[in-house]
């Protein structure tokens, strides 16, 4: 279908809602065998096939330094779906992002609804750092910065081009190589849209979901609206909820102010938690309690998933249920403790999250209760760095990639007031990491200077600069109002999905999803066809694998 001028924001409209019920050549491959599979356990998504291999991909440790006559090099994981891979067919190639590989991989869905038509190939390759591509082994995070200082973007993208050169070689009936499509989403978003600007004859088309570049790259976003969008989303589903959990922090800070043992002990008992609380302990629960928002809210699916954590349906009109389900004599706070239970688990429910579907871990012992340290760690990035050494990889990264500032303010947003300034974020990383972040070099050293929005640049002048981009955006998302939401030009398309959440137009089908994400995945494909004209695939020519 055709694209009209200024952005495309899909008609979807809201179904009805269900309650809150339970919660480098060719001598550098190594194939080996796939002893684990990648399918979708447990959750409805979809059926995401199982790769056809999987492979180790040797890069130099640094691209852009002097090694002298034997540069350093290290692994990254690759996994290959090659199945219905044909010639002249193209590549579908995921840009790896904050974690293991393996879950990237089951919760992309939309290359393998497109392979068999196109006779398309499937990489996915891990991101530097993370899950089992460790430069330096075990040793990669042995409590100093001194081993992570090639853990830069640029790095990144350098090792995906490389991949990409190598991997992509040419058919021996066409002589020809493959048309490459790089898909990622949120900071796999950012790195899709960054490897079709820097590297455009090795990546032909980008297709980058929720990548909120002005705000990670630019800095030029409101930082009060990512908890902002999240209320927001929260008054979508209930026009109460926002009020209720106002009220709740409201008395909880006051619980913990109160000079009261008794108050603390009293959260504690309420939340679930394991340890006894103190007073100055007020700045890390809160944090604790936003970030269970955060989760729900980027993940607001209309169906039950485990990407980030177990949740059911629509996560975040289920929060608002059990938030109202409380009592307004305790000023709901039994209501908001067990909204902020479903990410986290509540205790005696067994956890099981995608990762440990796909490396067929065992589920998590039940918990008795829950410990806020565990369950979320406080970094750079105020909305969550996850846990594990991947959370230490991604907190250095906010410190010396990309500087995200968010801030909670309880007044265009539910949550209690928490300053967090270019100021703070820069004394937390010269303290913990010795690095000071520096967003201007940033936009130099990932090749974007001037491609932001700006008053003095019109936008025929930054769309005419790249092309082939799709930011696509779900408004549920709290990370939308950081993304592009208008076109750039023909070329560099924005498409708003009203009923979406975090990338969800990348997950496999469902039949739940709403007509307005179904209609962004044919408008993707639809552009993928006219941008690189290809068509789908004729005939029964033998598969390539």
């Amino acid at each position: 279908s055709s694209h009209l001028w200024g952005s495309s924001s899909l008609i979807c409209p809201r179904p009805t809602l269900p309650s809150w019920g339970s919660a480098m050549a060719a001598t550098l491959w190594a194939l080996v065998a796939l002893t684990t599979a990648a399918g979708s356990v447990g959750d409805q998504v979809g059926d995401v096939p199982a790769p056809t291999h999987q492979e180790w991909y040797s890069v130099p440790l640094d691209h852009f330094g002097d090694d002298g006559l034997q540069a350093k090099t290290f692994q990254l994981k690759v996994l290959r779906y090659s199945k219905f891979k044909k010639c002249g067919g193209p590549i579908f190639f995921y840009s790896g992002n904050e974690g293991p590989i393996e879950g990237f991989y089951a919760n992309t869905g939309l290359p393998f609804a497109w392979a068999e038509e196109f006779g398309a190939d499937i990489v996915f390759v891990e991101h530097r750092y993370y899950g089992s591509s460790l430069p330096f082994g075990n040793a990669t995070y042995n409590g100093t910065t001194s081993n992570l200082k090639f853990l830069r973007v640029e790095q990144a993208l350098a090792d995906y081009a490389l991949f990409m050169r190598d991997y992509n070689k040419a058919c021996s009936e066409t002589g020809l190589k493959s048309k490459v499509v790089v898909f990622g989403g949120s900071y796999g978003g950012i790195l899709a849209a960054l490897l079709r600007m820097r590297y455009p004859t090795i990546f032909h088309m980008a297709v980058a979901a929720s990548a909120p570049i002005p705000e990670a790259v630019a800095m030029q976003v409101n930082p009060s609206s990512f908890y902002e969008a999240i209320t927001n989303d929260a008054r979508d589903a209930d026009s109460r909820c926002p009020g209720a959990v106002q009220k709740a922090f409201a008395k909880l800070y006051e619980l913990f102010h109160s000079g009261k043992q008794s108050d603390l002990d009293y959260v504690q008992k309420t939340f679930s938690l394991c340890k006894p609380l103190k007073s100055e302990e007020w700045s890390h629960f809160m944090q604790y309690a936003r970030n269970a928002w955060t989760e729900m809210a980027m993940c607001d699916y209309p169906y039950p998933s485990s990407f980030l954590a177990p949740l059911p349906a629509w996560p975040v009109k289920a929060a608002c249920a059990a938030v109202l389900s409380g009592s307004e004599d305790d000023a709901y706070v039994a209501g908001l403790a067990k909204a902020v239970a479903m990410p986290y688990g509540a205790p005696g429910q067994v956890r099981r999250t995608h990762l440990q579907s796909v490396h067929g871990s065992s589920d998590q012992e039940a918990p008795s209760c829950l410990d806020m340290y565990e369950l979320f760690i406080a970094c750079a990035d105020q909305t969550g760095c996850g846990t594990g050494s991947d959370a230490t990889a991604w907190d250095y990264q906010m410190c010396a990639d990309m500087n995200i500032i968010v801030s909670s303010n309880n007044e265009t947003d539910m949550f209690p007031d928490r300053k967090w300034a270019l100021d703070d974020l820069q004394a937390y990383c010269a303290k913990t990491y010795q690095v000071l972040p520096r967003p201007r070099d940033m936009q130099s050293r990932f090749g974007v200077l001037d491609y932001l929005p700006s008053s003095t640049l019109g936008k025929d002048i930054l769309g005419s600069a790249y092309s082939n981009i799709i930011f696509s955006n779900g408004l549920l998302d709290p990370w939308h109002p950081g993304g592009y939401l208008e076109d750039l030009s023909e070329t560099v398309v924005a498409i708003k999905i009203p009923l979406g959440a975090h990338h969800l137009d990348l997950r496999a089908a469902n039949k739940d999803d709403p007509q307005c994400v179904i209609d962004a995945r044919a408008q993707e494909k639809s552009l993928m066809q006219k941008w690189l004209r290809i068509s789908p695939v004729k005939g029964s020519a033998d598969l390539i694998i």
